[in-house]
């Protein structure tokens, strides 16, 4: 699920239940690709902003799924290690 699907997911979900549509991608539209409601895009830039592409969030303890994934798995790199321990980690959709 990307973040915009996550973003949408929550933004039409009660109580909330916002429109999503989009302004036209083209040259003539004023605001390409952005919502048609000026609050849902604010959210989103928003939203965005909490975190970035590339970004994911993570507790700030670690579970025993997090722990386990550091300490049982062989890690020839730091970069192995923190990939484990970030794909153990709960992700939003499921807390």
């Amino acid at each position: 699920m990307t973040q915009r699907d996550r973003f949408e997911a929550w933004a039409v979900a009660p109580p909330r239940e916002w429109p999503i549509d989009k302004q036209p991608n083209s040259p003539r539209s004023a605001w390409p690709g952005q919502y048609v409601a000026h609050y849902v895009q604010c959210a989103w830039e928003a939203w965005q902003a909490a975190c970035p592409e590339g970004y994911v969030a993570i507790p700030t303890k670690a579970d025993e799924a997090m722990e386990r994934a550091y300490s049982h798995d062989y890690h020839d790199s730091a970069q192995s290690c923190h990939d484990a321990v970030i794909a153990a980690a709960p992700k939003p959709e499921d807390v």
